[in-house]
């Protein structure tokens, strides 16, 4: 260490050049360049992260479809299944129904067959009657005029016919006022019934608005701009799936979203600038309770004359 160090006293002047060579200092270079290149590879480069989000992106997507796809067939098999049932108990009410209607034609039937045998009973005995009155009447024509005796008699006779003609209008009548009372019946326990399942489907499934909102705007023939009223309940999932509205239905491209309390829970009114479609719940049970009407077997003799 210490040959290295000069004294001032032992410089000496020269006319000759002298080469100083520079200090080496000595750089690890090459392990720089290595810890360089290893730090670069240490880590995932911004390809293999893009690639690795897209691949995140696409799994989300794929999963997400499963869980809606999953979501609609068990939408549909729980409306199915309340379909089934709704269509089991309408056909087990219907089975009651033309029962009660046999039984009340059976006692119709044998009410008018009471009817008509006491209506012969009573023509007999009118029949009687009249014999005897005309027998007096022609002993008595001896007297007082064979015409007057007759017209008598026949004067009788009208009179109880026009009492049987009574009592089998009467009879009539009642027939037909038990089968519309039982008509009315039925048709009654049905619509409770259907309108009871259709609420509570509408309350307990959040798709029902969701499928019922689909098929209104395939309804709608110009629909670029739309207005779909809901329940106040239902106006949360509706915004929810307002995006996949505009994606599944082609040609809306704006859609408002109000809530309206008179539309029932599960319903909803579409609107645009062309026309509108009534999709709530109470307008399908009004025009399920007409086509149950249109069907009834029921008809009164007037309606069948």
């Amino acid at each position: 260490m210490s040959e290295k160090v000069i004294k001032f006293s032992q410089l000496k002047e020269t006319s000759r050049p002298v080469i100083i060579e520079p200090p080496r200092i000595d750089t690890p270079s090459e392990d720089l360049e290595i810890d360089d290149h290893e730090e670069q590879n240490s880590g995932p480069s911004q390809e293999e992260i893009q690639r690795m989000l897209e691949e995140k992106e696409a799994e989300a997507k794929r999963k997400a479809q499963e869980i809606l796809s999953t979501t609609q067939d068990e939408a549909r098999q729980i409306r199915q299944e309340a379909e089934n049932w709704a269509f089991d108990q309408v056909k087990k009410l219907n089975e009651e129904h033309e029962a009660r209607i046999k039984e009340a034609e059976h006692k119709a039937g044998g009410i008018l067959e009471d009817a008509r045998l006491k209506g012969q009973t009573v023509i007999d005995e009118a029949a009687k009657e009249a014999a005897k009155i005309q027998k007096e009447a022609y002993k008595e024509g001896y007297e007082k005029g064979r015409d007057e005796g007759y017209q008598s008699g026949d004067e009788e006779v009208k009179r109880l016919i026009a009492v049987i003609h009574k009592v089998s209008g009467e009879l009539i009548k009642r027939r037909e006022s038990i089968l519309n009372e039982t008509e009315q019946e039925l048709i009654d326990l049905v619509m409770l019934m259907t309108s009871k399942v259709v609420k509570t489907i509408s309350e307990t499934q959040k798709r029902v608005v969701y499928d019922n909102i689909l098929a209104a705007l395939g309804k709608l023939k110009i629909r670029a701009e739309v207005t779909i009223k809901v329940h106040p309940g239902d106006v949360y999932t509706v915004t929810k799936y307002k995006k996949e509205f505009m994606e599944l239905v082609e040609g809306v491209e704006n859609i408002r979203i109000l809530e309206d309390p008179n539309v029932d829970k599960g319903g909803c009114i579409v609107t645009s600038e062309f026309g509108s479609i009534d999709a709530r719940i109470s307008t399908q049970l009004q025009e399920i309770e007409e086509q149950i009407r249109k069907l009834s077997p029921i008809k009164s003799d007037d309606a069948l004359k």
